[in-house]
């Protein structure tokens, strides 16, 4: 019975809806007849059919809604003789069950044929060609977007390494000024305590000979200093050599401690002055404006560190007026050579 054209949307729904895993059918037909060859074929058909949209079928023409009805009619046809095959109510069964399998085997490409027409025209309807390439402008113009902004935090990126490097190098540079810096700086503390300690015995060597220099004066006049005055019972010119030796070493002890704080205290100063030098020479090369002001400032460091200082303590001896010329001209060799 053929199909209305009210009918066509219920039963195309209804075939493409099937479970068609229950033709097979093993347990009941048993080995010899089950029908599960039949399976995998009438699923394939049943996908074809599953290609036409059941909306479609009020636009189309009346002969591709014709074919979809024979279409349709036949797979029901065949789904049909399948389930309703029974060894036991037919003659050579065996042969009739090959033949309906074999009917829906062969049946695909009748079908092809008669639903090629519908499918195509239903893929055309989903495809809007116009609609694919706005979509594909829009997303041409986002990934575009994407690129742009992609771009510009990778530049930002790269800026922002750029600096981090450029503070980490600072950083690195003034670190190790610092650190030289660090090391005359543990200089002047050690020479300052030294100074403090030499400082100390200069006192006590002063105070000994200040205190030898009255008892010398006082010793006749006191009777418990008889033992430092003269005695006339020896030569006057050995007891005036013996209080002269005596006090030479006291003197030359004096003079010797004296010698000393002047010394250490000397190079204290001169180690806080390198230690100034170092600290402030980055400052000041940075404030600088050419390279010829920061040679200036480099010869003025150098010389600070490298050429004798007179500091009122001890006085500079010979001639180091070029010390700190002749550092930045070596330094400048080697870059050169390097």
């Amino acid at each position: 019975m053929a199909i209305s054209k009210e009918e066509l949307p219920g039963r195309l729904k209804e075939a493409q809806d099937w479970d068609l895993t229950a033709l097979g059918r093993r347990s009941e037909l048993g080995s010899s007849f089950h029908l599960e060859d039949a399976v995998a074929p009438a699923v394939r058909t049943q996908s074809l059919l599953k290609e036409v949209p059941l909306d479609l079928l009020s636009s189309i023409s009346n002969t591709m809604r014709g074919q979809v009805e024979r279409a349709v009619e036949a797979f029901e046809q065949e789904v049909k003789q399948l389930d309703d095959f029974d060894p036991a109510a037919v003659e050579n069964a065996p042969g009739v069950r090959q033949e309906r399998i074999n009917a829906i085997l062969n049946g695909y490409e009748k079908k092809f044929d008669l639903l090629y027409p519908v499918i195509s025209y239903a893929s055309s309807r989903r495809t809007d060609l116009s609609a694919l390439d706005r979509e594909a402008r829009r997303n041409m113009d986002a990934l575009k977007e994407h690129m742009d902004t992609f771009s510009k935090e990778t530049e930002k990126i790269q800026t922002e390494a750029e600096q981090t490097l450029e503070l980490v190098k600072q950083a690195a540079e003034e670190q190790g000024v610092s650190q030289q810096a660090l090391y005359f700086k543990t200089i002047a503390d050690d020479q300052d305590n030294r100074t403090t300690d030499w400082l100390k015995f200069t006192v006590a060597a002063g105070a000994f000979v200040f205190l030898f220099a009255i008892a010398g004066v006082a010793a006749p006049h006191w009777a418990w200093l008889n033992w430092f005055s003269y005695q006339s019972s020896e030569p006057i010119a050995v007891y005036l050599a013996g209080k002269a030796v005596l006090f030479a070493v006291l003197l030359f002890g004096l003079y010797t401690c004296a010698r000393n704080y002047f010394a250490h205290k000397h190079n204290a100063v001169v180690n806080r002055q390198r230690q100034t030098a170092l600290q402030t020479f980055r400052v000041l090369a940075d404030a600088a404006r050419s390279d010829a002001d920061r040679d200036v400032i480099l010869t003025h460091a150098a010389a600070c560190i490298f050429q004798p200082q007179d500091t009122g303590f001890v006085r500079a001896s010979g001639d180091g007026g070029g010390a700190g010329q002749s550092v930045v001209e070596i330094l400048r060799g080697s870059g050169t050579h390097s």
